[in-house]
């Protein structure tokens, strides 16, 4: 299923069973992608804490770094807007009336 934030997938299965009149119940649901983010780049928080942990106590950043994302790598996907990087981001974050507040 491709659905927008909001679906709820076992309530769907539900209510399918309901309708076909054989009951129904889910039994994995596995979510691949957030927004532009896809199961390939998803880290166990295992790998996370060990990454962390070699930072921490050896000062070698490489692996944290391949791990935990800038903000930008966030709205990568997003039109780029000429506006510069910062101005960019409070665009996409920011409520219409704050943005046209900002540029006047």
């Amino acid at each position: 299923m491709n659905v927008e934030s909001g679906t709820y997938a076992r309530k769907l299965a539900y209510d399918i069973g309901e309708v076909l009149g054989v009951g129904a119940n889910m039994r994995e649901l596995r979510r691949t992608r957030v927004g532009c983010f896809t199961e390939k780049e998803a880290v166990t928080l295992q790998d996370l804490k060990d990454a962390y942990t070699l930072y921490r106590d050896y000062s070698v950043e490489d692996l944290l770094r391949t791990y935990v994302k800038p903000v930008e790598y966030m709205v990568r996907h997003l039109p780029r807007s000429g506006l510069g990087t910062q101005r960019s981001m409070l665009y996409a974050m920011a409520p219409r009336w704050r943005f046209q507040a900002l540029l006047s």
